[in-house]
C-alpha cells in the first residue's frame, strides 16, 4: 500500500509543480494585496463586500449586486434602489452597531452578516456576540421571523456555542444562523457580479482582483481543466483510487499527531533552553480540536512557562488565530517589577496585543504569509501543514525559541 501512495505522491505533484509553473507566468499584480493586508476584516473584505452590496454606491449598478446576494444566500428580502439601507456603505464607512454588514429594508426585514478571517468570537460574560447582534435588531423593531443571520468565514466553520447561547434568551439562535464561505457562496456571487459587469471594464476587473484575492485565500486556485487532470490521476486505476481514499481516511490522524509532536517538540526545546513549564498541552485537547465537532473543535492552545528570572510567559494559539508569544499569568496577578517591565517595552514597542491575561503578546509571524504563520484550524490555508515534516518542524521550533529567547532578554535588561 504504501509504494502505491508514494507513487500517487508522486503523480500529483508533478501536476502541482505544473500549476505553479502557470501561476508564475501569470499576471500576479493585486492593488487589495498591495494597498491593504490581505487578511483585514474591517477595512478590506466587510468595506469592499458592502459597497459593492449598496445600491447608492458610484458603481452604477443599483440592486443588481445586492438582489444577487440575496438570492446566493437564499434570503425572503426583496428590495429595490430606494427602500434598503447598506452598513457600512460608501458614503458612511461606519459600522451599525459593531455590525460586520447590516442590510435593512425599511421597518421590515434585517440581514446581519458577521465577518470572520482570523478573529475568534468576541463574547461577553452575559452575552454572545451574535446574540448582542440578533437582540440589537429585534431593538431596532425587526420581528424575529425577518431577521436573517450570515456567519462568514474562509472555510464555512460554526460560530461558538456561547455566541450564540450565552444569555439563553434566544434558543431559536442557533438554528437562524446560517454558515457560509468565502471560497463558495462569496466567490460564486462575485462571478456573477462580474457578468453583471460586462460593459464596465474597470469595476469588472475589480471584482476579477478580489476573486483572484480569495482563491489565493481558499486554497481554490487551480483551473477547471487541473482539477478534471487531478481527478483523471486519482481515477486512472484502483491502486490510485485505494491510495487517494487511504489518506483521505488518514490525514486526520496525521494532523493529530503533527499538533501533538510540534506541542511536545517545542516544550522540549523551551526545556532545554532553561524554562520551567507550567502549563502543558494535554491529549484531550489536540483530540477535541482535530476530531471534535464544529463547537468543540474550537480550542486554544496556551503552553505556559516562566523563565530563569521569573518572569511568566506563555505560547498561545487560539482556534482562529496565530500563534503568538508573551507575557501571561492566566491568574492575572502580576509582580509590580513584571508591571514596570512590560510597560516600559510598550514604550519602546509597541506590541500587537494585550489584556488581563496577556499583559503583552506578539505574533511570531509579523507579516502576513510567513513560515511561523500557523494556524491548527486551519491545515490547508496556512504554513501550518509544514510541520508534518519534522526537519521543517525542528527548524522552526529553533527559530521560535530563539525569538522568545530574545524577548526575554529585553525585558530582563529594563
Amino acid at each position: 500500500m504504501m509504494n502505491n501512495v508514494d507513487f500517487l505522491l508522486k503523480q500529483v505533484n508533478f501536476l502541482r509543480l505544473k500549476l505553479l509553473e502557470r501561476q508564475d507566468n501569470e499576471e500576479a499584480f493585486n492593488l487589495f494585496s498591495i494597498l491593504l493586508n490581505e487578511r483585514n476584516e474591517v477595512n478590506l473584505h466587510s468595506r469592499f463586500i458592502s459597497v459593492l452590496l449598496d445600491p447608492k454606491a458610484p458603481h452604477k449598478m443599483g440592486s443588481t449586486f445586492l438582489s444577487l446576494f440575496l438570492r446566493k444566500l437564499e434570503s425572503n428580502m426583496q428590495v429595490d434602489d430606494n427602500e434598503v439601507l447598506i452598513s457600512p456603505n460608501f458614503h458612511n464607512p461606519s459600522e451599525f452597531k459593531d455590525i460586520d454588514i447590516f442590510i435593512r429594508k425599511g421597518n421590515d426585514s434585517a440581514v446581519i452578516i458577521e465577518n470572520k478571517i482570523d478573529a475568534s468570537d468576541s463574547n461577553h460574560e452575559g452575552e454572545g456576540q451574535l446574540e448582542k447582534y440578533y437582540r440589537e435588531a429585534i431593538e431596532e423593531g425587526y420581528s424575529k421571523d425577518n431577521i436573517d443571520i450570515y456567519y462568514l468565514t474562509l472555510d464555512q466553520h460554526e460560530p461558538s456555542e456561547e455566541s450564540v447561547s450565552t444569555s439563553g434568551k434566544y434558543p431559536e439562535l442557533a438554528e437562524k444562523v446560517q454558515c457560509i464561505s468565502y471560497g463558495s457562496e462569496i466567490i460564486e456571487w462575485l462571478n456573477e457580479c462580474a457578468k453583471e459587469s460586462y460593459a464596465k471594464p474597470i469595476l469588472r476587473e475589480s471584482i476579477n482582483q478580489y476573486i483572484n484575492l480569495l482563491q489565493k485565500m481558499t486554497n481554490n486556485e487551480s483551473s477547471v481543466s487541473e482539477r478534471i487532470e487531478l481527478m483523471n490521476i486519482v481515477g486512472k486505476n484502483t491502486d490510485n483510487l485505494e491510495s487517494a481514499m487511504f489518506l483521505i481516511k488518514n490525514f486526520k490522524h496525521i494532523q493529530w499527531h503533527t499538533i501533538f509532536d510540534f506541542w511536545k517538540e517545542l516544550s522540549d526545546a523551551l526545556g532545554l533552553a532553561g524554562y520551567k513549564l507550567t502549563e502543558s498541552i494535554d491529549k484531550e485537547m489536540i483530540d477535541n480540536a482535530v476530531h471534535g465537532g464544529p463547537r468543540k473543535r474550537q480550542i486554544d492552545f496556551n503552553l505556559m512557562f516562566t523563565s530563569k528570572s521569573g518572569i511568566p510567559l506563555g505560547i498561545n494559539c487560539d482556534y482562529a488565530d496565530y500563534i503568538c508569544y508573551g507575557v501571561s499569568d492566566t491568574s492575572g496577578k502580576y509582580t509590580k517589577d513584571i508591571k514596570r517591565k512590560v510597560k516600559a517595552l510598550e514604550a519602546m514597542e509597541e506590541p500587537d496585543g494585550s489584556n488581563e491575561s496577556w499583559l503583552y503578546w506578539n505574533y511570531f509571524e509579523p507579516e502576513s504569509g510567513g513560515d511561523l504563520e500557523f494556524c491548527f484550524s486551519n491545515f490547508e490555508g496556512t504554513p501550518t501543514y509544514k510541520l508534518i515534516s519534522p526537519q521543517s518542524r525542528k527548524e522552526y521550533i529553533e527559530r521560535m525559541v530563539s525569538i522568545v529567547n530574545e524577548f526575554v532578554h529585553k525585558l530582563e535588561a529594563l
